[in-house]
């Protein structure tokens, strides 16, 4: 099935078979959202009121310094902090952002899947889904999948425990390396970097 401007970001991520390809889509628009802000957003008074409105988390604040514009955030905080009304509730643009378009995302991962035999052995057979995004396409899979769900699901689910015996065996490995009796023994760099592959796997992979 040819390729279109929906699809072509959604193969590319499957390429990377390292990493959650739904994360791979989320990582960039999260950098995309951040430039923006620093940038073009700066004097759109539609995205300044909504930034306004719901301001940022920490994590997107740091992300906001570490671009070294130091004028564009501070603008965006002075209005922020003009307009905030207190208390307010816990909120973040940028959050909000990215949602919506990890939502957009896994739709058209799963509308994909549906149009293109092709691509549903590239789906099923990714090794590295997190757990919140295998949730996610399970989730609107069974919205959207009809007939191909079960499939869908099975497939799926026997990717996402594998992964899950792997890690586990991984871990086991690591702590196992610390008895004495295995001292001086070599450890696979898979069970070295067991417990960050545990987190990536349990809340998602991070830039």
């Amino acid at each position: 099935m040819p390729q279109s401007i929906y699809t072509i970001p959604i193969t590319e991520a499957y390429e990377q078979t390292d990493i959650c390809p739904i994360c791979v889509l989320k990582n960039r628009h999260e950098a995309e959202v951040i430039d923006y802000l620093i940038g073009p957003a700066v004097m759109d008074s539609d995205v300044r009121t909504m930034t306004n409105r719901h301001g940022f988390c920490r994590k997107h604040l740091d992300m906001l310094h570490a671009t070294g514009k130091r004028l564009p955030v501070a603008l965006l905080l002075q209005t922020h902090l003009e307009t905030m009304t207190a208390p307010r509730e816990p909120d973040c643009y940028v959050c909000q952002q990215i949602q919506n378009r990890v939502t957009q995302v896994i739709s058209n991962t799963i509308a994909h899947y549906k149009k293109d035999k092709s691509f549903r052995g590239i789906c099923l057979s990714h090794s590295n889904y997190c757990l919140p995004h295998a949730k996610n396409l399970l989730t609107i899979g069974q919205e959207k999948l009809g007939k191909l769900y079960p499939e869908f699901a099975d497939g799926l689910m026997t990717t996402v425990n594998g992964k899950n015996q792997k890690l586990l065996a991984d871990l086991q490995t690591f702590t196992a390396s610390f008895d004495y009796r295995n001292q001086g023994k070599p450890l696979p760099e898979d069970a070295r970097a067991s417990s960050r592959a545990v987190t990536d796997h349990l809340t998602g992979y991070a830039e």
